[in-house]
């Protein structure tokens, strides 16, 4: 029944003699996401999602797990800007900062906006060519090439004994990209994530499992089991013989040119790159430890004094108070001595670098500066109708001198302006 509702629904919004024009102000899904596809205009807000089938419902059909619902959503490209690209919808309806419910009275007029600029286009075309537009924007929906061989897909019948296999992948494919974004971190001197010791032992398990398995596909079990037998009888302080030790080299060998064959064993070859990495990022961890506790050791004492002297001047630079020349100069002679000091423990100063603060998404950096611009705007109007414009670009200008300004002055000025605004 609800296959023919939404049949009947699409013939009759086809054949409307009328402008249609939809928008998704917030999740659009299922069919009714088909039935207000058949519009002349598909408007969304900026934070609105469009889709037929939710992530969760496509990750579960296509990778038998609700957990590849991330790699579904972004497969299928459901926001507003992609949308976009694929000229599925026709615009994009902005919001204010935080969503549209911070300010519903806003959102409803740039929703209002939106909808007189597509009619006023809309109502200029006559029936046939309103009947035509909606065709057109319905049959341009997706891309396809004719005339191009295509070899046909591998059809694989979904067991109850592979579901296991479905799920293991979605978690291998999280830790990826979870170490993915580690190792990114940490080549743009970023503070990398901390890696639990929980999910390093069990990336080690599993390693160790699927290893054993590898060695059992390739038929190298019983060579591993001998080689271990003949390692418990060894003594730990006694050397391998030759013999033994050829034989570890060939069967290691034997293993890697197994393992190196394209399309076998993918899951091992992943687990064991995230090992990798993982391993590198503990060896960087505990040289930085290292080196750390070595110059606490060797410059606690002499240094604690100069580290005083930059701990108060950014604990007044927190609180938003100037520094004055003599503490500038202490800072200078103080940061000198402690390169002094690493240098006179043959610790080489590469120099010195800001704490890396979280970066402003692009999007919400833009709206703070045109609220900026607002803001400056009604200031300068007030200024301008108070008949204080001298003094302020005074003020300025004696800002911008800085730290030889005259603070008297400064104050003087700003209680100036205050009074003259407020009279």
């Amino acid at each position: 029944m609800q296959g023919e509702a939404i049949a009947q629904n699409l013939r009759t919004m086809f054949g409307l003699k009328v402008p249609i024009v939809s928008v998704v102000i917030g999740e659009g899904g299922s069919g009714g996401a088909l039935a207000i596809g058949c519009a002349n205009k598909l408007l969304m807000l900026e934070n609105a999602i469009y889709y037929v089938a939710s992530p969760e419902a496509c990750a579960a059909i296509l990778w038998k797990t609700a957990q590849a619902a991330p790699k579904a959503a972004e497969r299928l490209k459901i926001t507003a800007t992609e949308l976009c690209k694929l000229k599925i919808a026709d615009g994009i309806i902005p919001e204010p900062l935080g969503g549209a419910h911070t300010d519903p009275t806003w959102t409803s007029q740039q929703i209002k906006l939106a909808l007189l600029k597509a009619m006023e286009e809309l109502n200029k075309m006559d029936t046939d060519e309103l009947l035509g537009h909606r065709h057109s924007k319905y049959r341009d929906i997706g891309i396809f090439q004719e005339g191009i061989h295509v070899d046909p897909e591998r059809k694989r019948n979904m067991k109850k004994k592979e579901v296991g296999v479905s799920v293991i992948t979605a978690n291998l494919e999280e830790e990826i990209e979870k170490l993915k974004y580690a190792v990114l971190e940490v080549k743009t001197n970023s503070p990398a994530p901390v890696l639990s010791k929980e999910d390093v032992d069990r990336v080690k398990d599993e390693a160790d499992k699927e290893m054993t398995n590898a060695f059992i596909s390739m038929g190298l079990q019983d060579k591993l089991e001998a080689l271990k037998l003949e390692l418990s009888k060894a003594s730990p302080d006694q050397n391998l013989s030759p013999l033994l030790k050829e034989r570890i080299e060939h069967l290691a060998q034997e293993f890697e040119n197994n393992l190196s064959r394209s399309g076998s064993f993918d899951g091992l070859k992943q687990r064991l790159e995230l090992l990798s990495k993982i391993n590198k990022l503990e060896e960087h961890k505990l040289k930085g430890e290292t080196l750390k506790k070595e110059v606490n050791e060797k410059l606690q004492n002499k240094a604690k004094e100069k580290m005083n002297i930059l701990r108060n001047a950014r604990h007044l630079l927190a609180k938003g108070e100037e520094l004055d020349d003599k503490m500038l100069d202490e800072i200078k002679e103080a940061k000198k001595d402690i390169f002094e000091m690493l240098k006179s423990e043959n610790l080489e100063v590469v120099g010195m670098r800001t704490k890396i603060s979280p970066s402003v998404p692009p999007a919400l950096a833009e709206k703070v500066q045109k609220v900026d611009q607002v803001i400056f705007q009604e200031i300068g109007k007030v200024v301008d109708k108070a008949g204080l414009r001298g003094k302020f670009n005074e003020l300025i200008s004696e800002i911008d001198r800085g730290p030889s300004k005259d603070k008297e002055k400064v104050v003087s000025l700003i209680k100036e302006i205050k009074e003259g605004v407020a009279s």
